[in-house]
């Protein structure tokens, strides 16, 4: 790693990724913003003033910082899953423990929301469904080192989230793969 590449680490990458959780449902403004800085500090590592974000990011070998959040909250599923997460996320998500098997069995329970507000953009709603999005390989890792290894190297694809959908307007959000 070079010397540009650590401080873009330690300056611009470790502001985004104190309390991931909280940038994770941060506005669609805001998630520009932060992506713009995150491409300003990697045009500056890699002297490219051309290539496209998308493009910048394969090259340090990342993902953007909304992608990294949930990598993160994938992390502390699995924790919550195998009951070595602490006690307040413990109590956040609802693991489901069926005896049986189902068609679409997940994990955590997924409560019916009313409101988009307090309902679809939660934690516990969203969590639920990156929980889904998450390969059965990567899911059934025998430890938390070996999951942790493997997410980080998984990019959310599929995500229908507002950060990752593309706005149309007069139509609303779509999610385009």
């Amino acid at each position: 790693m070079s010397f540009y590449q650590s401080l873009m680490k330690a300056f611009v990458e470790s502001q985004f990724g104190y309390c991931p959780l909280i940038w994770m449902f941060s506005s669609r403004k805001n998630n520009i913003r932060i992506n713009h800085i995150h491409e300003r500090a990697l045009r500056a590592v890699y002297k490219d003033n051309f290539s496209s974000f998308e493009s910048l990011l394969k090259k340090d070998q990342t993902f953007s910082i909304h992608h990294r959040n949930i990598q993160f909250l994938a992390i502390e599923l699995f924790k919550v899953k195998h009951g070595i997460a602490n006690n307040i996320m413990d109590n956040i998500f609802d693991r489901r423990e069926l005896d049986y098997n189902l068609r679409s069995q997940t994990d955590f329970f997924r409560s019916f929301v009313n409101t988009s507000r307090f309902g679809l953009n939660s934690l516990k709603y969203f969590a639920s469904k990156v929980w889904n999005l998450i390969p059965p390989e990567i899911k059934n890792s025998e430890n938390i080192e070996f999951f942790t290894h493997k997410i980080k190297k998984w990019e959310p694809i599929g995500c229908d989230c507002n950060l990752c959908s593309n706005y149309v307007k007069d139509i609303g959000y779509i999610h385009v793969s």
